[in-house]
């Protein structure tokens, strides 16, 4: 089961920390935006503009959180040089100026000149060359930061889009961290994002990445496309494969939010406040661990614990105690592989060579014949283990197992008899009928 990376929680858990919004009542950021050229009719091209007009509002809305006033000035693609120069220095002259935003698409006969004209310490989204504030652009930041929670030791990480300016910067954060990365661009072959165990998709072309390119086996998929066509708003990845890897970032709600994270923390950096940076794992993965363990052990204790030792308090007894957790892993493998043994071959689906999954309402069970590996997943609570069928004993559990898991999975095995014998039933009536 796919866990959806919305980036609300992070926005929010960052607003919490913007405890000294009185410095920003009269201060000012610019977010300088141009019209399409005339005449322009490519659909892609055309939601490009229209993506810049919801970054606009969006981050519009972020810096009025702190009180800060936001001028739009919003102008025509024929705009010329000195024109354009004239505004930036007009508005850098403001004193109560904490920030400049350019958003793309920039005319590419102004681009150079004008990331030029912005001073590194206004450059709130770190288009500056050689910013001397931050690493690159808040995209960049935002996606990177969000791997690192996912990644671990000797993982590689594709970058679909890396000579462009968010896969760029995305690249040297991740390289700089020790993070692998395999640079693929227009011209390359995309399917080798099959080699990576994380894939990060920052194109800009509607629904490029399919199951092709997305597995089973990817640990994170990062799609930052955004791309309103119609009444439609695409990503990088389409639609199609949003359930094969095991965690990916929506379109819209999963980069756009976080790159409004990293804005809060630009400008709070930029006025010289403390904050302290969002890490997704410490403020989103392990909460949520915490917050699940506690409810379920407060609300459960007295079922999963042992009532002959109920006012002790012995640690032992309780359910989250890693050796009653291997036990109940065991029992959920055991249960799981026959739930895959006995579903029907056609509610079987084959998501990848050799790899097949049965799919319900709460879990999924994935069964690998290459590697002899099984995988039991929630849909809330994500991966619950996955256990090597050649050593049981060799179970990695993820967050916590409780017993109320073990009796749904003997519920299925009902439903699953149930249907078996409702279907033998059938099959003996036709039968006599016949004769």
């Amino acid at each position: 089961m796919t866990n959806l990376i919305y980036g609300g929680p992070i926005v929010k858990t960052v607003k919490a920390r913007c405890t000294q919004k009185n410095y920003f009542v009269g201060k000012t950021v610019s977010i300088i935006r141009f019209q399409p050229p005339f005449g322009l009719i490519d659909p892609i091209q055309l939601a490009y503009y229209k993506a810049a007009t919801t970054s606009t509002e969006q981050k519009t809305k972020t810096f009025r959180f702190l009180g800060c006033n936001v001028e739009q000035p919003y102008l025509p693609d024929d705009t010329s040089t000195e024109a354009i120069k004239s505004l930036i220095n007009k508005t850098i002259a403001n004193p109560n100026l904490l920030g400049i935003i350019v958003q793309n698409p920039i005319p590419r006969r102004l681009k150079s000149k004008i990331t030029k004209q912005i001073p590194p310490s206004l450059d709130l989204d770190g288009v500056t060359p050689n910013h001397s504030l931050f690493q690159a652009s808040a995209t960049s930041v935002a996606i990177a930061r969000l791997v690192q929670s996912f990644a671990t030791y000797n993982e590689r990480v594709a970058v679909v889009g890396g000579k462009g300016f968010v896969g760029k910067g995305v690249i040297k954060i991740l390289s700089n961290s020790g993070i692998e990365c395999i640079n693929l661009d227009y011209g390359d072959d995309l399917t080798r994002t099959n080699e990576a165990d994380i894939v990060v998709s920052a194109t800009g072309v509607p629904e490029l990445l399919d199951s092709q390119h997305i597995k089973p086996e990817h640990k994170l998929v990062v799609d930052s496309g955004f791309i309103p066509i119609s009444d439609k708003i695409l990503g990088d990845v389409n639609r199609s494969a949003y359930s094969i890897p095991q965690n990916i970032t929506p379109v819209p709600g999963g980069v756009g939010p976080l790159q409004m994270a990293i804005l809060l923390e630009r400008i709070m950096s930029v006025a010289k406040l403390p904050i302290q940076e969002w890490d997704y794992k410490k403020d989103v993965l392990e909460k949520e661990l915490r917050s699940s363990e506690e409810l379920s052990s407060r609300r459960s204790r007295e079922e999963y614990e042992d009532p002959t030792n109920r006012n002790q308090s012995q640690p032992n007894n309780s359910i989250t105690n890693p050796q009653n957790q291997r036990l109940l892993a065991k029992e959920l493998l055991e249960l799981g592989c026959q739930i895959f043994d006995e579903s029907a071959p056609e509610k079987k689906i084959e998501v990848s060579p050799g790899v097949w999954e049965v799919r319900g309402q709460l879990f999924t069970l994935r069964f690998d014949r290459n590697n002899r590996t099984f995988r039991v997943g929630h849909g809330k609570r994500g991966d619950l283990l996955n256990g090597d069928l050649r050593n049981k004993d060799n179970i990695s559990i993820y967050g916590a197992i409780f017993p109320r898991d073990i009796d749904l999975f003997k519920a299925k095995l009902r439903l699953i008899e149930e249907e078996q014998r409702q279907a033998q039933k059938q099959i003996e009536k036709q039968q006599d009928w016949e004769l």
